[in-house]
């Protein structure tokens, strides 16, 4: 569509609902039939297990058109329901595109740090130009938060693609029981594995419609589904500890905040004293990520729906960017999961100040070995420095890169290169014997200049 200059995106079929960055998009899920009453029903035969009496109703979207009449009937029923709506793209592709290429991205940093170059800035171009009120008309103000798409944190979370407004301390999602309307998915999946742990849901269920308007099947512990997938990618994650030379792919040129989360991965990464390499490699198989034997670690940067990849076929793990920052030691595996971007760049944003509000522990060890669950044993961790060590090491001198100090360049990939056995032809210049050009064989290869 890019490409092709247009104005606008027609979306047919099952979608993950990501925010594009410039194109908005119109979908078109279809109208799978489904029994409104009999959802009612079984929601309202196990009424006494539901918390608060207050329901969140998460969807597949070609279900959508009964969402409405489904939340009205069960407000009828004294419940009250939080739905999940359907983000507006258009209004996240009017923001990207209001704010020209020069203002999104300084350094990978707020830009309203560059002053010629921000984007919370009040021209024309400002995002506060460009920030609708919610009662329809232009705003003129515009809260920090709001000014800069790289570090604003939004009102609204964001479970599944669906967009779950209403939220607050005294109203939080663990007030709430979460039922789900749809199949076995990627989609159940990635919403169960963010409502089953912390700060989730106080319980999950799940219905399944039937097929031709029939009756479905409904389920009051559908957190069950997630299990197995949980222990996997705690086992990915634990091997990735172990990662020196991380390899983040982009599988999403489309997604609004994928250069905000490739510039925070690599940062990241660098601050773990790992090295890493960016790849566009397209469509995602085994074949070609094998090419890159250096990399003891992929980081898929895709949407939610593509996140969670069946990794057992590859040479190394594949892991989203949540599990690397368990991989990096910034945070620990305490139940908490999300595939989510906005989840992520909020973790981050958290994370990054509270280390800058933190005071330096003179009696930290930094070569503090740590268990691994992969190997049995411990595992030191003077393999990976991280800036701060490298500069204490080094006397902490001023002599660096452009202000006439001579510097060793280090490449994890060439290292690794220089280990390979097996490196390619060797042109062996001087050594060969000098022959003159002759004329080659003719044909194809089972039948040479017979024809």
């Amino acid at each position: 569509a890019l490409h092709l200059s247009a104005d606008l995106v027609v979306h047919y079929g099952p979608a993950c609902l990501s925010p594009t960055q410039s194109v908005p998009v119109i979908y078109s899920f279809g109208l799978k039939p489904i029994n409104a009453d009999h959802v009612v029903e079984s929601v309202l035969s196990e009424r006494e297990g539901i918390v608060e009496q207050k329901l969140l109703l998460l969807y597949d979207v070609t279900f959508h058109h009964a969402v409405d009449e489904i939340s009205q009937k069960l407000v009828k029923n004294g419940l009250e329901v939080l739905v999940g709506m359907v983000p507006d793209t258009e209004a996240y592709a009017s923001r990207f595109k209001n704010l020209s290429s020069r203002a999104r991205n300084v350094d990978g940093r707020c830009c309203s740090q560059n002053k010629e170059q921000s984007c919370c800035s009040n021209g024309p171009d400002s995002v506060e130009a460009a920030t609708p009120s919610t009662s329809g008309e232009s705003s003129t103000e515009a809260t920090p938060s709001d000014k800069c798409l790289l570090k604003r944190e939004e009102p609204v979370k964001i479970i599944g693609g669906l967009e779950v407004r209403g939220l607050s301390d005294d109203n939080s999602l663990a007030d709430y029981t979460l039922l789900y309307i749809g199949g076995n998915g990627n989609q159940l999946v990635n919403i169960m594995m963010r409502c089953s742990g912390t700060d989730g849901t106080a319980a999950c269920w799940a219905y399944t419609p039937g097929k031709n308007d029939n009756a479905g099947l409904m389920t009051t512990n559908a957190a069950s589904v997630c299990r197995r997938e949980l222990n996997r990618r705690f086992f990915l994650t634990q091997k990735a500890r172990m990662a020196g030379v991380i390899g983040i792919v982009v599988g999403t040129l489309t997604n609004a905040y994928f250069r905000d989360v490739v510039n925070s991965l690599r940062n990241r990464i660098e601050e773990a004293g790992r090295a890493s390499y960016t790849f566009a490699v397209g469509k995602i198989n085994v074949n070609k990520l094998a090419n890159f034997g250096e990399i003891d670690c992929f980081v898929l940067v895709a949407c939610p729906e593509n996140s969670l990849l069946d990794s057992r076929d590859y040479h190394v793990p594949v892991i989203t960017p949540f599990e690397l920052e368990v991989a990096l030691g910034n945070r620990e595996w305490d139940g908490f999961y999300s595939t989510e971007f906005s989840d992520y760049l909020h973790e981050v944003d958290v994370a990054e100040k509270g280390n800058g509000s933190k005071s330096d522990d003179e009696n930290d060890d930094g070569d503090k070995p740590y268990f691994s669950l992969i190997s049995g044993g411990y595992e030191s961790s003077t393999k990976f420095k991280n800036k701060e060590q490298e500069k204490f090491e080094e006397g902490e001198s001023n002599e660096t890169a452009g202000n006439g100090q001579m510097i060793a360049y280090h490449s994890e990939a060439a290292e690794f290169f220089k280990r390979r056995e097996y490196q390619g032809l060797q042109s062996k210049i001087g050594e060969s014997e000098v022959a003159p050009a002759v004329k080659g064989q003719v044909g194809i290869a089972s039948d040479y200049g017979n024809r």
